[in-house]
C-alpha cells in the first residue's frame, strides 16, 4: 500500500530532515528540568490507564522511552510499540530488548479488528496531516471494552506558545515545523466523536500545557 504525505508520512520526513536523533528522550531524562517535565506526563498518563488487563498498543513510539515506563506502571498482559522509522524501531528493539517494537504506518496498522485493550497515542497526532485516519484505525483494532489515551499539545494556552516558540529557537530546532495540526480542546473531542469515540476523562497537565483524554468507542 503507498504511503502518501497527506496520510501521515510528512512527519517523518521532517524529523529526518531535522535530525531527530533515536534516543532524544532518553537523552532528555538525564537533564533535571526535562525529566521533571517528562516524568509528570508518564505519570499522568499512567494514572489514566491503570493496570491493563489486556493487550496495549502504543502508535509512533519513538525509541520506547514512554512505552518502557508504561510497560513498567501499567503491566499490560502484552505490549506493542509501533512506529514508521526504522532506525528508531532499531534502537528501542537494542536497548528494550523486553518490549515487542515493530515498524508500520500508524494509519495502516497490521493489526486484526479489536485486537488491543489499551490503545495510546501520546503527542503523536499533531504530527500528521489528518489525524482523523489514525482515530480511525486505532478504532478498528480497539477492543469493545478497551479505551484509548490522547495527548496532544494545547495550542490554546499561551504559556505553551511562549515556550514552544523559545523551545524551537534554542534546545529544541529539531522540532521546528513538525506540529501540523493545532490542537484545542475543542478541536481534539470534535475530532475523537467524529471518529465514534467517547470521551470519559479529560485532563490538562504541565501547566495547562499538554491535553490528555480517554475515550471508549461508541459501538
Amino acid at each position: 500500500m503507498s504511503l502518501g504525505i497527506s496520510e501521515g508520512y510528512a512527519f517523518y520526513m521532517e524529523m529526518k530532515k531535522n535530525n531527530v536523533p533515536p534516543s532524544y528522550y532518553d537523552d532528555a531524562l538525564k537533564i533535571p528540568i526535562y525529566k521533571r517535565y517528562h516524568s509528570n506526563r508518564f505519570r499522568s498518563v499512567c494514572r489514566l490507564i491503570g493496570n491493563v488487563e489486556g493487550l496495549l498498543l502504543d502508535i509512533g513510539c519513538n525509541g520506547g522511552t514512554f512505552i518502557d515506563y508504561l510497560s513498567k506502571y501499567c503491566k499490560p498482559v502484552f505490549v506493542v510499540g509501533l512506529d514508521i522509522d526504522k532506525e528508531v524501531i532499531r534502537y528501542a528493539k537494542k536497548i528494550r530488548a523486553q518490549i515487542n517494537f515493530i515498524v508500520a504506518h500508524g494509519c495502516y496498522l497490521p493489526f486484526r479488528d479489536q485486537t488491543f485493550k489499551v490503545i495510546t497515542l501520546l503527542e503523536v497526532l499533531e504530527h500528521v496531516e489528518k489525524p482523523e485516519l489514525m482515530l480511525r484505525e486505532a478504532g478498528r483494532v480497539l477492543s469493545k471494552d478497551g479505551f484509548i489515551v490522547c495527548m496532544v499539545p494545547n495550542e490554546d494556552s499561551r504559556l505553551f506558545k511562549i515556550v514552544w516558540f523559545i523551545w524551537t529557537k534554542v534546545r529544541g530546532k529539531v522540532w521546528r515545523n513538525t506540529h501540523l495540526v493545532k490542537f484545542s480542546d475543542k478541536i481534539l473531542i470534535e475530532k475523537l466523536k467524529d471518529e465514534k469515540f467517547e470521551v470519559i476523562n479529560f485532563a490538562k497537565i504541565n501547566f495547562g500545557m499538554l491535553m490528555v483524554i480517554k475515550a471508549v468507542k461508541r459501538r
